[in-house]
């Protein structure tokens, strides 16, 4: 048996759905075992910018903080099949206080389009401190994806409630 059709099997005996949901999606799109296009296709990226500045509170005195802000997690916390962007923010140094609004953390939703929209605020992401790094995974295998946020002084794993946003 190969691994895909293996992959689908301990997924529906586990009944985790949305996996299993995403899994088949992905193997419809795919094309089959070892077949090649015939014609490698030419890639272009198009930038989107989103609507954010990364602050790393840099006050000239030159700390080694200031050089190492914004840490990026790309997930999809609502289980919609479109990737949302989470950034990672420093702070005011030396405090290491989020004292402004453009010290925020932020967590855009992709509105399906090529368009961004910040839902920080509704998600309770903002932060606090100077938050250095990010990862995302399922740590409590819901089905929904939670987020670590790595930083100086404090790290934090926020688990993803099912967000209504």
């Amino acid at each position: 048996m190969d691994a895909a059709k293996r992959a689908v099997e301990v997924l529906a005996k586990a009944d985790a759905g949305p996996e299993l949901a995403r899994v088949q999606r992905a193997l419809a799109g795919a094309a089959p075992a070892g077949v090649r296009p015939d014609r490698v296709q030419p890639v272009r990226f198009a930038a989107q910018e989103l609507d954010m500045v990364v602050s790393s509170g840099a006050s000239g005195n030159k700390h080694q903080i200031e050089t190492m802000p914004a840490g990026v997690a790309v997930l999809d916390y609502d289980n919609d099949g479109w990737p949302d962007i989470f950034v990672a923010n420093g702070a005011e140094v030396p405090a290491l206080e989020k004292s402004a609004p453009r010290f925020r953390n932020r967590l855009f939703h992709n509105r399906h389009d090529g368009t961004f929209e910040d839902v920080t605020g509704k998600a309770g992401l903002a932060g606090s401190g100077y938050s250095m790094g990010a990862a995302a995974a399922d740590f409590d295998n819901d089905g929904w994806t939670d987020l670590f946020v790595a930083g100086v002084r404090s790290q934090v794993l926020y688990r993803n409630r099912r967000w209504q946003l």
